[in-house]
């Protein structure tokens, strides 16, 4: 049995609060060209009168690598 026909709704029948969402997740190294996306997307939405949430910019990935430092630059193969 479907949830919408317990309700006594037709399948595609939603109440206010019922509102089905989308998330979309968009990756790209080139920034301009995910922008435009983004901003074709959001433009494209609005003109069907859809409500409109975002772009949120996720964080990105640092990057870290540990070293060995020491005051004489060559680095300490011992710590004792």
């Amino acid at each position: 049995m479907d949830a919408y026909t317990d309700k006594g709704k037709e399948k595609g029948e939603y109440e206010e609060s019922e509102k089905p969402t989308i998330r979309i997740t968009l990756k790209s190294q080139e920034v301009k060209n995910l922008e435009y996306v983004a901003s074709t997307i959001i433009s494209l939405a609005k003109e069907k009168n859809f409500s409109v949430k975002g772009p949120r910019f996720m964080p990105n990935k640092i990057l870290r690598i540990t070293t060995r430092k020491s005051p004489c630059g060559n680095g300490k193969h011992n710590l004792i």
